[in-house]
Parts: structure tokens; sequence; C-alpha cells
């Protein structure tokens, strides 16, 4: 599809995950991620996530500003700057976590995916809204440039970007016996409105998947294969490659 057709589609937009959360301790380790948390070895200091820093304006300049139609929800938690990140971004309906449980999940990353998912699909069943696409993000990142430059978008299928090879202990739980099941990064996903159903069950298999309820990188893999366009090479990263994005570390 061409990045101008993409352009005139109406995008559901699901900000996600932390918004602003002080003393932040990352404990993505390298090849200590594998090892009980007791044995992990800090790769980085307490920091700050805050919106603010870097993905208010990266985002606002690299995806809403190249949008025409979209809503905006959000599934985050309660912080102190709860009330600036509404007024910035005004969500058509918002969730946070431990305040409204009107799904009443637990309170995992895959859980808050989830939920987030439901309340756009009740928002637009509610108001009869057409959604063409979904764009779900973290807020603890930043968009070096308009990530929809570096993406074949595809109608009909979720995008997906390799992370890293096939990962055994993943296929050993039995969440996936095929070759697929790879990491994928899960800072942000893509994918046409009318597969948000079959996206929401594969969150749920997610969740359900022993030591994964905090991450999401197995999503991509728990979909049928045919409504998955894996993109990039299964080691490159994505903020480190074509994406044009990056983790924001204080």
């Amino acid at each position: 599809m061409p990045r101008e057709d993409f352009l005139n589609l109406s995008v559901a937009i699901l900000l996600r995950g932390i918004h602003y959360k002080e003393n932040y301790t990352c404990q993505w380790t390298g090849k200590d991620h594998w090892k009980p948390l007791q044995d992990r070895r800090p790769e980085l200091a307490a920091y700050t996530v805050d919106f603010e820093h870097i993905f208010a304006e990266s985002f606002q300049e690299a995806i809403l500003n190249n949008l025409n139609t979209y809503d905006i929800f959000a599934c985050t938690y309660p912080s102190p700057k709860k009330e600036p990140f509404l007024e910035r971004y005004k969500p058509v309906d918002s969730l946070f976590i431990g305040e409204d449980d009107r799904f009443g999940y637990e309170h995992t990353q895959c859980r808050g995916f989830q939920a987030g998912l439901e309340m756009i699909k009740a928002y637009a069943k509610k108001h009869n809204k057409k959604y063409d696409m979904v764009m779900c993000t973290r807020s603890d990142i930043g968009y070096r440039e308009n990530f929809l430059d570096h993406v074949p978008l595809d109608e009909e299928r979720m995008l997906a970007y390799y992370q890293w090879k096939v990962i055994k202990e993943w296929l050993s739980q039995g969440a996936c016996s095929d070759w697929t099941m790879r990491g994928c990064h899960d800072s942000v996903h893509l994918f046409p409105y009318k597969i948000i159903s079959d996206v929401i069950c594969a969150a749920d298999q997610h969740a359900n998947m022993p030591g994964h309820q905090e991450s999401l990188h197995c999503l991509p893999a728990l979909l049928d294969k045919s409504l998955v366009h894996y993109i990039s090479h299964p080691d490159d990263h994505m903020w480190d490659g074509d994406g044009g994005l990056w983790v924001d570390r204080g």
C-alpha cells in the first residue's frame, strides 16, 4: 500500500505502558535476562521514564503530523503527570490500570495491551466508528524519523520486526511449535483493525505463557502466519536499524 494512501486511512492509536515513573530500573541485561531475577546484573542505573522527555515531540512530528484521521486511546498507569498526559493527547477513551479495571485483567504488560485493544473495540462498536488500522506504541520510546517511511504498509497483516533468532525455551513451552516463534519488537504494533479480535486472542495466549506476562515479544508468532508480515533480519534491532526508533533511557 502506498504511504500516501495510508495517510488517508482512519487509525486508532493506543498509547500504552508507562508514561511517567521515577526511579525506574530496566531489567533487560542481555544474556542475563534469562537468568533468575536475583542473579541478574543491572544494566542501567535507575532513571525517570517521562513521556515529555523524548516521546511527545518526536511522536508528534514523526507520526501524528503525518496522519489525517486518527483517534487516540490510552492504557497506562496513574502518575503525577496523569493530567498533563491527558491534556496533551485528549484520548477519546482511557484506562489507568489500578484505578479503572473495567476488563478485570491482572496488572501485567500483556493484559494492559489486551485491555487497551478491548477498549478500542468497545468504543468503535458504541460510537459506530470505522477504523482501518490500529497503531499501538509505548510512550517511553523516541521516533528518530517517520516510522511510516521505513515499513511496507500492509492493509491485511500485522507488521512484525524480528528481534532475535529462534529461542528454544519459548518453543519448549508449547505456545507454538513452528519455526516462526521468534522474538519480535514490542515497542510498536501496526495492524489492520479487521484483525483486532485475532490480536486480542494472541495477547491472551501470550499472557498465559509462563514467564512472558511482562513482554509482547512472541505476539506475532501466536497469530495465524497469514496475518503477519515479518520484516527486518532476525538479528537487527529496530532502534539500531531501519525502524528509526530508540528506547528513551532518561
